[in-house]
């Protein structure tokens, strides 16, 4: 009795996760429980390896709560930051159903609920369904958006220009993230970055209160990205 209790317990936990996953709404009853029977929920503490470059792609990995950070590493143990995965987004950098192996490394960034859906048995399942191909592709061109994102900035934009962007792209841009997360995040010095944002409140384009920061001259702000 206990063990009926603990699976049906189970899938009532991975249906309300999977219940903000955007296609989950576009399956049917028995695809919904087709799905929960090939995932798992797993628990990770701040600092742990969700998965590392080269490895094979065994699961897709979608975030419930937590925020994880994706990042490679150079020839000389340098790190470089490319993104944070939010809770409510796939964390896989999947661009393709082709793709068999991880391109980067990621590793959760604070405490985080994450569910396995196991890869193989997904495609197989659901590689046919539409619905979910369109959502797949939605998913595909955001990655394609983000590493575009790192490339102009690590290859493009100034110092300012980074911050500008950031500021511009990122919902309550120091209420999640201390300054020197920020910083290591758009690849700058922590100093540089106060040195920017005091120039920025200086010329009116934000204002700032202890974390809260406020934009007030968004097309300025735009200019900087372009310069």
């Amino acid at each position: 009795r206990s063990s009926l209790n603990q699976i049906i317990d189970d899938i009532k936990e991975k249906r309300e996760c999977f219940s903000s996953l955007e296609f989950f709404e576009l399956l049917s009853d028995d695809e919904k429980v087709l799905l929960c029977d090939i995932s798992t929920i797993k628990k990770y503490n701040k600092g742990e390896i969700l998965y590392f470059e080269g490895d094979e792609i065994n699961s897709l990995y979608y975030l419930t709560k937590g925020i994880i950070k994706i990042y490679k590493v150079d020839s000389n143990h340098n790190e470089l930051f490319l993104y944070m995965v939010e809770s409510g987004n796939l964390v896989s950098q999947i661009s393709d159903f082709n793709q068999d192996i991880f391109f980067a490394n990621a590793l959760t960034y604070e405490p985080c609920s994450v569910i396995h859906i196991d890869y193989k048995k997904f495609l197989y399942k659901f590689s046919k369904n539409s619905k979910i191909l369109l959502f797949f592709l939605k998913e595909f061109a955001k990655k394609t958006t983000l590493l575009q994102n790192v490339i102009e900035r690590e290859l493009i934009y100034s110092a300012e220009a980074r911050l500008a962007s950031y500021l511009l792209t990122t919902k309550y841009p120091f209420k999640k993230y201390k300054k020197k997360e920020v910083a290591y995040m758009i690849n700058i010095k922590a100093e540089t970055l106060s040195r920017i944002l005091n120039k920025f409140v200086q010329s009116g384009v934000i204002s700032v209160d202890k974390r809260e920061i406020k934009i007030l001259n968004s097309t300025k702000l735009k200019n900087i990205t372009q310069d």
